[in-house]
C-alpha cells in the first residue's frame, strides 16, 4: 500500500476495494452487502459511490433471491429447467455457477466464475451459451 499522489482510473480502483473490505465490520454489524459502484475523479478529488443492498436470511441479497426467484419462473422460456439453477458448467475451460436470470437484456443468463482470476464474479451470458455448457 502506498500514498496516493493522484486520483487516476486504476487508484480509485484500488481505494474503492480498499474502502470495500474496511467496511467489512459495517456489513456484519448491519446485515447489509457494500460495493463499490465507480464514481468521479479529478482536481485532487475522488467521489466514491457505493451500493448497500440487503441480506437475506439464506445470505443472499434480495436482488439475487429476486435473480433466482425469476430463473426457476422463466428457465423454460429459454430453454433451459428450474433444476439448472446452481449446477455448474464448463466452457473453453471456464467453470461457471448458474446463479439467476434477468431477462431484461440480450444476455439474461447470470453466471458466477468458479475459477481463474474473475473467481467469485458474476457475468451474464445467452440461454445458448449455458445449454452448451450443460451439455459437456
Amino acid at each position: 500500500m502506498s500514498k496516493i499522489t493522484e486520483f487516476n482510473k486504476q487508484t480509485c480502483g484500488e481505494l474503492g476495494k480498499a474502502m470495500e473490505q474496511a467496511l467489512k465490520a459495517v456489513e456484519d454489524a448491519y446485515g447489509v452487502n457494500i460495493s463499490a459502484h465507480g464514481g468521479s475523479y479529478g482536481d485532487g478529488v475522488f467521489t466514491a459511490k457505493f451500493q448497500v443492498v440487503l441480506v437475506s436470511e439464506s445470505g443472499r441479497t434480495s436482488k439475487e433471491e429476486a435473480e433466482r426467484a425469476e430463473f426457476k419462473r422463466d428457465a423454460q422460456d429459454c430453454g433451459l429447467k428450474p433444476a439448472d439453477l446452481d449446477k455448474v458448467i464448463t466452457v473453453d475451460g471456464e467453470k461457471y455457477q448458474i446463479v439467476g436470470m434477468s431477462t431484461s437484456g440480450k444476455y439474461p443468463i447470470l453466471l458466477k466464475y468458479l475459477s481463474g482470476p474473475k473467481q467469485g464474479r458474476r457475468t451474464q451470458a445467452t440461454a445458448d451459451f449455458v445449454r452448451l455448457g450443460l451439455k459437456q
